[in-house]
């Protein structure tokens, strides 16, 4: 069965944009992080551009109440560093490596005075995917329902990265998301997602939530209540 169409919000997960800066990875300086390793954080100011060649890794900032915000997760074959590489102004978000990850970075002597020159194409993908970074971030910022209709929304994003999954009846999502990374993502406390969570289960939306898998009980209800046009 085809899979929903989940519109007015951005997916937090960033699939590969930039798989034709491979041509140039000679030209960067390769290093692997760890899981759980920063590798550009708040404060910082930057002198190369980065290439996530394998791995997956995240954006989060920390908000004024010490709660972590995930702004998106990037996965293999995308840049990250863009702004704070062009603009020069220290970071204001943190880039953790999710798993193992191979980073390849391109110093500003490279971009300006060989990519820029010599490979006009790759500067263009660039543009393209900052784009799409800033859709997001727009479509994100302007995203201000009810949390349960933004987690309902979550939900069906999550139903949308799992293969083979009808989308009707009874949906067995297998996150890999914790409870806090969720909540993360949604710019809440644990609690208020659990809150939200339990309200779910209680209409008869979600029916259990076990060993990292949310079993949705009704997948037609769960996108009534995520859009008022279903």
């Amino acid at each position: 069965m085809s899979k929903p169409i989940v519109r007015d919000y951005s997916s937090p997960w960033i699939n590969a944009k930039n798989s034709m800066w491979e041509s140039v990875i000679h030209l960067g300086k390769k290093q692997t992080y760890k899981k759980n390793a920063t590798i550009i954080g708040n404060g910082m100011v930057i002198d190369h551009l980065y290439y996530l060649q394998s791995g997956k890794i995240r954006l989060s900032k920390i908000l004024s109440d010490g709660t972590e915000k995930i702004v998106w997760y990037l996965e293999k074959n995308n840049l990250f560093g863009e702004t704070p590489f062009w603009d020069r102004k220290p970071m204001e978000g943190i880039f953790v490596a999710m798993e193992e990850s191979v980073v390849y970075s391109f110093s500003r002597n490279c971009i300006e005075q060989e990519i820029l020159l010599r490979h006009p194409n790759l500067m263009l993908n660039m543009i393209e995917g900052l784009a799409s970074k800033a859709r997001f971030l727009s479509i994100q910022a302007s995203d201000l329902m009810p949390l349960k209709k933004r987690l309902c929304k979550m939900l069906l994003y999550m139903v949308e990265r799992e293969p083979d999954q009808a989308s009707t009846g009874r949906v067995v999502c297998k996150s890999n998301l914790s409870q806090m990374e969720l909540a993360g993502l949604l710019g809440v406390h644990r609690v208020t997602l659990n809150h939200a969570m339990a309200k779910l289960k209680q209409e008869g939306i979600i029916e259990d939530i076990v060993r990292g898998r949310i079993i949705i009980a009704d997948f037609s209800r769960l996108l009534t209540s995520a859009f008022d046009w279903y």
